[in-house]
């Protein structure tokens, strides 16, 4: 999946299984398509991650829900 960085010039691939929902609209609730935790992690997945740019090492796949999910909202 090509997905726009913060950036706005910047575009980059991220992996994400083939399975997971389609992105929701804008503005919609999340739904666990994983996009947005693959492309950058969110204030609090930054402090666990040690980074700002780049895949949260928080996201985990759910198999019984067939979505990503946050590992820190999981425990």
């Amino acid at each position: 999946m090509l997905v726009k960085a913060s950036h706005p010039a910047a575009m980059r691939v991220i992996h994400l299984r083939v399975d997971a929902p389609p992105m929701p609209a804008p503005g919609a609730p999340c739904n666990g398509c994983g996009v947005c935790c693959a492309a950058e992690p969110c204030p609090m997945g930054a402090l666990v991650s040690g980074r700002r740019h780049g895949r949260c090492k928080a996201l985990r796949w759910d198999d019984q829900r067939s979505q990503y999910r946050c590992g820190m909202v999981m425990r």
